[in-house]
């Protein structure tokens, strides 16, 4: 989840996030016991990783970071979870490796449990963050408040259900493909921003229960966890991000729509208040 946190950060905050994102990755080096000197090094990767998304992000959105249009979108996906994120895993691959901190025949398996990690971080965390901090504000209807909470506890109370290998596994599946509807129907009911929660709970309760070894990720080994749970996890951010995009995109148009139409009603009162100030009053009518 970091490097969608430090995406957001230098998004947020422009290119003076970028020394606090290299403190941060070098302290969290430093609490699973990697040495000081290699945890400075390994510093490196996560600052080149938010430099890189960011940056493109900036310059082919054309300046919009909101992250919540379909060509934010191709390029999140494309420079900042595939490009950015496969330079990222290849250097800390490579120095970790050079390190004699991880053989040379684990190089591949490793790179790519670290690719899909910056991968579902990036399309999961970044949007979230960014769309909330940069949501307009907007006035808070009660019942629709009550309604998002409903629904987002029973979104939790099925993510358990289908991810916590409570179900025979026959019934898994199904229970699965349902969690992923009621996220299509958040998004139409209450817009990308929701979705968007409502998408990094799901990965939440899949994450707590593949770390308890419980639900349908859990592999032999632990390699093929994690590449299970994290490539499903990016399956979901992309499907999630596609839809957050499309109906924002959509709801934008149709406040486009709703505008023009009352303009045009404001003009033709205005025009019938002008007619009738005419035939009252000018001396030719």
């Amino acid at each position: 989840l970091a490097p969608g946190v430090e995406l957001a950060a230098v998004l947020l905050l422009g290119r003076r996030a970028l020394p606090a994102i290299f403190v941060g990755a070098v302290l969290a080096q430093l609490t699973v016991g990697i040495p000081l000197g290699l945890s400075f090094v390994q510093g490196v990767p996560d600052v080149v990783d938010a430099l890189i998304a960011a940056s493109a992000i900036t310059y082919f959105a054309r300046g919009r970071t909101d992250l919540l249009h379909i060509r934010d979108t191709v390029v999140l996906l494309v420079f900042g979870a595939g490009a950015a994120g496969a330079v990222t895993a290849t250097m800390g691959i490579t120095i970790v490796t050079l390190a004699n901190h991880l053989p040379w025949s684990g190089y591949g398996i490793s790179w790519l449990t670290w690719w899909l990690g910056d991968v579902s971080g990036i399309i999961l965390v970044a949007p979230l963050i960014v769309s909330v901090v940069r949501a307009p504000r907007s006035r808070v209807v009660t019942h629709r408040v009550g309604e998002s909470v409903i629904l987002l506890a029973i979104l939790v109370l099925s993510s358990s259900v289908a991810f916590a290998g409570i179900l025979d596994p026959h019934f898994a599946g199904p229970a699965v493909y349902l969690t992923f509807m009621q996220l299509v129907w958040i998004a139409f009911r209450f817009g990308p921003r929701l979705t968007l929660v409502a998408a990094n709970l799901v990965a939440l309760v899949a994450i707590v229960a593949a770390y308890n070894a419980r639900g349908p990720f859990i592999h032999t080994e632990l390699h093929g966890t994690l590449l299970y749970l994290q490539a499903s996890m990016s399956a979901l951010g992309v499907a999630v991000l596609v839809l957050a995009a499309l109906v924002n995109e959509r709801q934008q148009a149709q406040r486009a729509v709703e505008a023009a139409r009352d303009e045009l009603e404001d003009k033709v009162r205005e025009r019938t208040r002008q007619l009738d100030e005419l035939a009252k009053h000018d001396p030719l009518t």
